[in-house]
Parts: structure tokens; sequence; C-alpha cells
């Protein structure tokens, strides 16, 4: 039997059912559900200097628990204010770590944040 993650177990036993009555869904498929988070972290000041890039590459990685990937901009956006040669660092998380992060940036900081007086 392999290992099924808390949240996952609470998702598919409480809140699916839930959200079927809520917003009467014929069918199971029609609920909502995670399928990836995106780490991002851009890094401007960082074109001169390759200490800043590792820097934050290390940040990053330890953040996922996956080594992120350092991209560079090839041409100007200006609807995005993106200027051509800034770097950003990214990295998609997918199935249980996607559960597993998920839930421990809940159970860390939004459930301190909005925690009940």
């Amino acid at each position: 039997m392999s290992y099924i993650p808390r949240l996952k177990k609470e998702y598919k036993s409480n809140v699916v059912t839930r959200l079927i009555k809520e917003f009467s869904y014929d069918n199971v498929m029609q609920v909502p559900k995670l399928e990836k988070i995106v780490i991002s972290k851009g890094v401007g000041a960082a074109v001169n200097d390759k200490k800043l890039i590792d820097h934050a590459l290390n940040e990053v990685t330890e953040i996922s628990g996956q080594k992120a990937i350092a991209t560079m901009s090839k041409k100007d956006v200006a609807s995005f204010k993106l200027r051509k040669g800034k770097v950003n660092l990214a990295r998609k998380l997918f199935g249980k770590l996607l559960i597993n992060h998920f839930y421990h940036f809940y159970a860390n900081h939004i459930h301190r944040t909005y925690r009940a007086n």
C-alpha cells in the first residue's frame, strides 16, 4: 500500500462532497483541484553579479526541495515591465510534492496568519 498525504485524504473525503453539494456539480470531475504550484523569483539586479543568482537559486531550491531553473529574458515586454537580460528563477511542483508543499505552507504560514482569535 502506498502513502497518501493527509491533505489529499481530507480533500477527497470531505471537501469534494461539500463542493458538490454547495455548487450542485453533476460530476466529481467538475470540482476544482490543485494541479501545480509555481515558485518564482525575479532577480533583476543579478545580471552582472553571479553571486546573487547563486544565492537566490539556493533560496528557491531550499523552499521547493528541487533545484530551481534560472532563465534570462530574451526580449523586452512592456506590458509586464520586463527588460531584456533580466534573470528569473522558477520551479514547478506537481503530484505528491505539490500536496506536501501546500500542506506545510498552509500549516506553517496561512493557518497562523488567519487563525481566529
